[in-house]
């Protein structure tokens, strides 16, 4: 990461654009901050994937406070052409001034040359792969696929630059770092699943207790805010979907992989881990 995060402040010069590729359902926890704090000076484009995973109304509220603030966001499906082509339509809107400038310098016109960065398993090379049009880079569904800094050509108007993910040496929000897990966007090992699961369930319980009862029959009056209700719920979650050890008790350990791997894969239904002025998932250590 610290190697990455050198190349990319040497590369500065050499690039026009900036893609950061975030996750709507964490709009800001998922921002690279080592990337934001010494982010060259270029226009900028701020990708929120996932987005058909993320609450929608959750999605236009950041995307209003992104624009109050002055950044240009998009809140996409990667795998969406439309989504695909609003983002490629944007970066030639970034072209234009400079394909002019040449112009007038009687210069030769060459491709925009755009850097995307992120953290890792926000669908950086992804979003390469569909704007080239072609499996150009290597996609897997865990953290820290990408090894090394490399150009893409993409059509006569664009050029990439994929970058590895960076996230900061420690995280210093624990709260942070439990949504970033609970999404996919760590490492799982960093926090143990039950911890992660807990602290998800009592995200879910406060902002979609509808979407949490139609799936595990769990509801906010059950759970309240006290912990030792919240341990009760998630048992009895674990004992409703068939996660039971041999002696009759709670599995909690594979009820917590079904959580995730529910929450992950949109089963539970469209959720967001951040809000605009709220807080991110609670923190307890179950």
């Amino acid at each position: 990461m610290a190697r990455a995060t050198r190349e990319l402040r040497e590369i500065r010069t050499m690039i026009d654009a900036i893609v950061e590729v975030a996750d709507a359902r964490l709009p800001r926890a998922s921002r690279n901050p080592i990337f934001l704090d010494d982010a060259p000076d270029k226009p900028h484009l701020l990708v929120l994937s996932h987005a058909d995973l993320a609450d929608p109304d959750a999605t236009r509220k950041w995307l209003d406070d992104y624009d109050r603030q002055g950044v240009t966001a998009l809140a996409c499906n990667l795998l969406n052409v439309r989504d695909i082509e609003s983002i490629r339509e944007r970066l030639v809107s970034f072209h234009k001034p400079l394909l002019k400038i040449a112009q007038a310098r009687g210069r030769r016109s060459r491709p925009l040359r755009v850097v995307v960065a992120g953290v890792p398993n926000t669908g950086k090379s992804t979003l390469i792969n569909q704007l080239a049009g072609k499996r150009s880079r290597n996609v897997a569904a865990r953290p820290g696929v990408t090894r090394k800094i490399e150009w893409l050509r993409s059509g006569s108007e664009l050029t990439f630059l994929d970058t590895p993910g960076i996230l900061p040496t420690r995280i210093v929000d624990k709260k942070e770092g439990l949504a970033l897990a609970a999404a996919g966007l760590i490492d799982d090992a960093l926090f143990s699943v039950e911890q992660v699961a807990f602290a998800l369930t009592q995200h879910l319980l406060k902002h979609y207790p509808d979407q949490m009862f139609e799936r595990y029959g769990v509801s906010l009056e059950a759970c309240d805010a006290d912990v030792a209700n919240l341990i009760k719920t998630f048992r009895s979650m674990a004992l409703r979907m068939g996660c039971v050890l041999s002696d009759d008790q709670p599995d909690t350990d594979r009820m917590s992989r079904v959580l995730l791997s529910d929450f992950r894969s949109g089963r539970i239904g469209r959720i967001t881990l951040e809000h605009v002025l709220t807080e991110i998932l609670e923190d307890h250590d179950s």
